[in-house]
């Protein structure tokens, strides 16, 4: 039971409660009752003691500022501070720098991406006015959603709407043309031809050249900088003239600049739309497919005046599709809108320009950089709270020399702030190393120059700052509060403090997930890349037909299967696993005036062959069988279902359309039912597809069968030019042309693996400062159990038990949470890999592995401390 002489003066303390009326009172009785509860002898020299201790405390100065301070200087003073407490806690500021360079770093990256991604096409005048016209045509049960529409759209769109101020049509060749200019030749596979209106209409700039006169000329054509180099070097281009496919000649009359233009549309060279189609009128007149309604092979574009008449026309276009579109497409066709800047992002459609971005693999990249800053920022609260004990001491001495809590909150958000902007400008200086990596990672050519201006850096600075008061205000706010006189009971509530823990586990939640994720990303990848197709992708070339081998095509191949590296040679229109064109078909009893629209492809005799495709009925093509040119067509297994026949199909009848007229070109039957094989990326499902004979091809599937692949091509080229010397040849990898199908899929694998690397990065050191400074609290506790002979084992478990905890309940959250994300990114493809329960495992395990090592690591060096040296001060 406590005497008198135990407790301090009460006197005393009524004394100081009279005289201090200030909310710091409790702290500095706190202090000065502790105090005087360590003397071991307590008499009347304590008491007095105790008393002059009270009078010093209640000086004017000590207990309120007489004067305003100055701001200036008491900044000033709080920044020597910050930049002292950080210089004197290494360890602590290593951790917390090293943790957010890398967060921001990858934040400044994914940044950067993303704005270059939203970006596209965003560079023409009045954008947001600017539509591209698609279709939608359902045939046979099968929906075609595509891109191009058809040619004579353009002139209706013209003449049925009033509030169109221009509509631009873009064609390209269906054949890579042949650019010749003296001894120079090459194949442009970026050629195109649009209307007149094209460079007034799109913002693409002019280097020379009048935009509206450019493509008045039918012969003319405008080339990019790139071309201009690469054909005439420095000289000026304006004027000269190249030869297109050796049979007409095209005057330059213009040259843009487009190499650092994010477009959905790139290009070299542009000529007018009126060229080809003059070209075409000579051939077929009226009657040529682009002046029907079926061919879908123009992409065009409408510049609205405004949005209420585009809201207007949109409105319109179910009746415009009834008042244009054959009878048989009225009922199940659609025409949509998309504006311009939205396509790069948003469309995935058949028959696109070239390969677009992904609206959803951007938001997954956002959010892993916001993650792995959250990751750093928790890293940052959690080791500001776990040193929480050494800075409560440091705030009750300054709160009894009479600091209010908001100077102490100010003083710990400049300290913060200070670390978060040496973290920003560290990380700004390293991107310059970082954007070449991330440009080859993403196929991109992103330029630093265009994004560090002086309004973006201030923008940036700004967000920082506001990220570090914001990260800061928590602990700040939770430590300075702390009552002086109970600052030693306030340790154990720190180091078990619920939101640290919270926090903690929101880390190996974190981690866990994209473990999880990049499992499961990289597996579908792989998947994709490893599928059986159904045919053959292997040692398979497929090299550029022309004509004048077509026409040779017996003697070619004969040539080239003489080689001993060749296998086998055939021709085909187009590449297996890149798509099909649509005709239109009339199967057995059905009706003329309703056909089915089936894709389509022409082949030689030898193709399943070549390709190792697995036939179901009947045979394929046999050059044994001479009315297979005029009479024979082949199905795979998904075309007899939308046809409707349940029986063997091997003897029905199949007629096929005309591209583009009324007529029947071919009257035959099935002579075989080939297996489904992907005709198409693995993004959609296998669809229908008819076979047709043909000797006019437009690639050459080769097999070999040799490692020295250079020593095969040069024989080829030699076999090549013994042929023709016009034509250059062309090659590629059939496994490599169909790995740039899943662009976007590598991409994403890429950085999430990337992400996965920082996020276990700055998780292992968070955890590394956490269970150091919990090791450095239980260094005493750790030498007592060393001396009564506990084992080093035992000590790491001891040690790694609370994150042991963590890790499970962060498992345990996290699984179902990826398993969702998974399953909701999976169904963006048509065939994806299983959802294993061994990658919950694997995450779970190597969670579990860097928490034990980490806290390991400790855990041994305390047991090699001298546990004397360790209890000394007991």
């Amino acid at each position: 039971m406590a005497t008198n002489k135990d407790i301090p003066p009460r006197l005393a303390d009524k004394f100081l409660n009279w005289f201090c009326k200030s909310e710091l009172i409790e702290g500095i009785q706190g202090d000065l009752h502790e105090s005087y509860e360590r003397l071991e002898v307590k008499n009347w020299k304590t008491k007095f003691n105790y008393w002059m201790q009270v009078f010093k405390l209640i000086r004017p100065f000590a207990l309120k500022n007489t004067k305003p301070l100055n701001t200036a200087h008491m900044f000033q003073n709080h920044l020597k501070t910050s930049y002292k407490n950080l210089l004197r806690n290494k360890m602590y500021t290593s951790i917390n720098l090293l943790g957010l360079v890398l967060a921001v770093l990858v934040c400044l990256n994914v940044g950067l991406y993303v704005s270059d991604e939203l970006s596209y096409d965003q560079f023409h005048p009045d954008h947001k006015n600017l539509y591209r016209l698609t279709v939608s045509i359902k045939s046979g049960g099968v929906v075609y959603n595509e891109a191009g529409t058809q040619f004579p759209m353009a002139s209706a769109i013209n003449e049925d709407f009033s509030g169109v101020e221009e509509v631009v049509r873009i064609f390209k060749p269906l054949s890579t043309p042949l650019i010749i200019r003296e001894d120079l030749k090459y194949t442009e596979g970026k050629f195109f031809f649009a209307d007149e209106a094209f460079f007034s209409v799109f913002g693409y700039p002019l280097i020379a050249g009048d935009p509206e006169k450019v493509l008045q000329k039918p012969n003319s054509v405008v080339i990019s900088e790139r071309i201009a180099q690469k054909y005439f070097g420095e000289g000026n281009p304006v004027g000269q003239v190249l030869e297109y496919n050796g049979q007409q000649l095209l005057e330059i009359t213009g040259i843009v600049d487009n190499s650092d233009l994010n477009s959905h549309f790139d290009f070299d060279f542009i000529s007018p739309l009126q060229l080809q189609l003059n070209n075409w009128h000579q051939k077929t007149g009226a009657e040529g497919r682009e002046n029907k309604w079926y061919w879908t092979g123009a992409w065009t574009y409408v510049k609205f005046v405004d949005n209420e008449k585009k809201e207007y026309v949109a409105s319109q276009l179910p009746a415009f599709v009834q008042a244009h579109f054959p009878q048989k497409w009225k009922d199940d066709s659609s025409i949509d809108l998309q504006r311009i800047d939205d396509i790069h992002l948003t469309s995935n459609l058949l028959f696109e320009i070239k390969p677009n971005g992904s609206l959803s693999n951007l938001k997954i990249f956002s959010l892993i950089a916001i993650i792995l800053f959250l990751l750093a920022v928790i890293n940052f609260v959690n080791l500001m709270m776990a040193d929480g004990m050494t800075r409560a001491f440091q705030i009750g001495i300054r709160k009894t020399l009479g600091a209010s809590v908001s100077v102490l909150i100010s003083q710990m958000l400049i300290e913060t702030v200070l670390l978060c902007l040496s973290s920003g400008i560290i990380a700004l200086v390293l991107t310059q190393w970082t954007v070449p990596y991330l440009n080859y990672l993403t196929d991109r050519s992103i330029s630093l120059a265009n994004y560090f201006t002086f309004s973006n850096l201030f923008l940036y600075f700004c967000l920082i700052t506001l990220i570090g008061m914001m990260a800061g205000i928590y602990p700040a706010v939770h430590l300075a509060r702390f009552k002086s006189f109970n600052i030693s009971k306030k340790e154990s509530a720190l180091s078990k403090s619920a939101t640290k823990t919270a926090l903690v586990i929101f880390q190996f939640f974190a981690s866990v997930v994209l473990i999880i994720s990049v499992i499961i990303v990289n597996e579908q990848r792989e998947f994709l890349l490893t599928k059986d197709l159904g045919f053959d992708k292997t040692n398979m070339l497929v090299i550029k037909a022309r004509n004048e081998y077509n026409k040779n095509f017996i003697a070619f191949r004969n040539e080239i299967i003489k080689l001993p590296e060749v296998s086998d040679l055939c021709g085909i229109t187009d590449v297996p696993g890149t798509g099909m064109n649509s005709s239109r078909f009339v199967p057995e009893e059905g009706n003329r005036s309703q056909p089915v629209l089936l894709p389509v492809t022409w082949t030689g005799y030898d193709f399943s062959e070549t390709a190792n495709i697995e036939m179901k009925y009947g045979r394929f093509f046999s050059r044994e069988h001479p009315s297979d040119q005029d009479k024979a067509f082949v199905l795979n297994e998904e075309a007899v279902k939308v046809l409707g026949w349940t029986d063997n199909p091997i003897g029905k009848k199949l007629e096929l359309f005309g591209a583009g007229t009324e007529q029947i070109v071919k009257e035959g039957k099935v002579v075989g039912v080939i297996k489904n094989y992907h005709y198409e990326s693995m993004h959609h499902p296998v669809g229908p597809a008819v076979f047709d004979l043909t000797t006019s091809f437009d690639h050459y599937l080769l097999k070999f069968q040799t490692d020295d692949y250079p020593a095969l091509i040069e024989k080829l080229e030699s076999v090549w030019l013994a042929f023709g010397q016009k034509w250059p040849l062309e090659y590629k990898l059939l496994d490599r042309q169909l790995e740039t199908l899943y662009t976007r899929e590598k991409k994403l694998s890429d950085l999430v693996n990337l992400a996965v690397i920082v996020a276990l990065i700055i998780a292992g050191i968070g955890i590394f400062g956490l269970s150091s400074f919990m090791v450095s609290k239980r260094t005493k506790e750790v030498s007592i159990r060393r001396v009564l002979g506990i084992r080093i084992s035992h000590v790491i478990l001891l040690l790694a038990r609370p994150f042991i905890y963590m890790v499970a309940i962060a498992n345990l959250i996290a699984w179902p949470v990826s398993y969702f994300l998974m399953e909701q990114w999976l169904s963006n493809f048509e065939y994806v890999v299983d959802i294993n329960w061994l990658i919950f495992i694997i995450a779970g395990f190597v969670t579990l592995v860097i928490t034990v090592s980490v806290t390991g690591y400790h855990a041994v060096a305390v047991t090699r401390l001298n546990p004397v040296d360790s209890l000394r001060s007991e």
